[in-house]
């Protein structure tokens, strides 16, 4: 959810990005606090209507404060499409996430942005 009601929508009152040209938008998460094992985000999905019905139309742009290199920042927003079975993994699997680049992190050092460009 964007947070926008009808009366502080950026568009003006009582319009919603669903019906008028909005500008882009970007949000970023972080870990609140330290955290010792590094951060991972499996999948994040932005919704265009409060019954998460709709996904938020539009390009998604993917930054963040540095990767693994096996899990890079694209591997949170692609629906679980590139969940590998893998032989060397414990488990088999190998899931398609975003981990950050620190194992120790200080609050609010790891985090993922995203910039939504509505079409």
């Amino acid at each position: 959810r964007t947070g926008f009601t009808e009366g502080n929508h950026p568009s003006g009152p009582g319009r919603s990005c669903l019906g008028w040209q909005c500008r882009p938008i970007t949000l970023r998460i972080s870990n609140a606090k330290a955290i010792t094992a590094g951060w991972r985000v499996r999948e994040l999905r932005l919704f265009a209507d409060d019954q998460c019905s709709m996904l938020t139309p539009g390009s998604v742009e993917l930054i963040s404060s540095g990767s693994h290199p096996a899990h890079p920042a694209s591997l949170a927003v692609d629906d679980g499409a590139n969940i590998t079975w893998d032989g060397d993994s414990p488990s088999g699997v190998r899931f398609s996430e975003w981990w950050s680049d620190c194992q120790c992190c200080g609050p609010e050092e790891a985090w993922l942005e995203v910039r939504i460009t509505p079409d």
